[in-house]
């Protein structure tokens, strides 16, 4: 078996068992550490790939700090502590766990949780790795050389859709042998339906800004920028003529 298992947990005499239990199931345990800090070097180091991690940890650091840079580098974590106070479930909650064991636990329930989780986490990185090719492939025939601009723009939203949801797309595009670039937006309006908008009015509850015709006269900025959620607050810097907008806003 080559899964490495990193152990964060302030308790040695716990850290102790756990490491015991999954080394005498072929797991691998290539460090055990207290903190968050120390765990991130323990990552960058051994490179794990699950982590069993208390919630409470030494200096005051909370193991749900950690969730966010884990998810960054693809490694799958569980939870163990002592407490379940529902507040605290709820944060650990957030975090999307692979699962969330309580002490005292019994060595068959952190093996079947551990074997759960690999295989759920095998699924996701298999459809991750789907999605990614689809879009690739779909960005390729994007570039066809010799199909109009005009049906590759068509095409663009749904293209993304499929890997990246969105709710309102904006672009900048210029067309082969044109100075000026211009700048459109598709915003979703159905399940594969996409409205191409020439403007967009963005209405909060204090202020309303509009993003005019967006139209470029000048420089176009290289960047984009990724917002997900069902229910999310949007803001991307735009550069139109060196002049920057602000877009806030609450879609659904």
């Amino acid at each position: 078996m080559n899964e490495r298992i990193l152990i964060v947990e302030d308790d040695f005499i716990v850290a102790g068992d756990l490491a015991s239990m999954v080394e005498n199931a072929g797991y691998h345990v290539c460090a055990t550490t207290d903190t968050v800090r120390s765990a991130k070097e323990a990552i960058e180091k051994h490179r794990p790939t699950w982590v069993l991690l208390d919630i409470f940890l030494q200096d005051d650091s909370l193991g749900t700090d950690l969730a966010p840079y884990l998810q960054e580098k693809g490694i799958g974590f569980i939870y163990i502590s002592a407490n379940t106070n529902q507040s605290v479930l709820e944060t650990a909650k957030a975090t999307q766990p692979y699962g969330f064991l309580v002490k005292p636990f019994r060595e068959k329930d952190l093996l079947l949780m551990l074997e759960i989780a690999r295989g759920k986490h095998a699924s996701i990185l298999e459809l991750s790795a789907q999605r990614e090719s689809f879009l690739q492939q779909s960005l390729w025939s994007l570039a066809d050389e010799y199909t109009p601009h005009i049906n590759k723009l068509d095409r663009t939203p749904a293209a993304f859709q499929s890997v990246i949801p969105f709710d309102l797309m904006v672009y900048n595009f210029q067309p082969y042998g044109q100075d000026e670039a211009s700048a459109e937006a598709f915003q979703r309006i159905g399940y594969s339906e996409y409205q191409a908008l020439s403007g967009v009015r963005i209405q909060t509850s204090d202020s309303s800004e509009e993003f005019g015709s967006i139209e470029n006269d000048g420089e176009v900025a290289a960047s984009a920028k990724v917002i997900q959620g069902v229910s999310f607050t949007l803001t991307a810097d735009v550069e139109f003529s060196k002049k920057k907008q602000l877009l806030n806003g609450d879609f659904r």
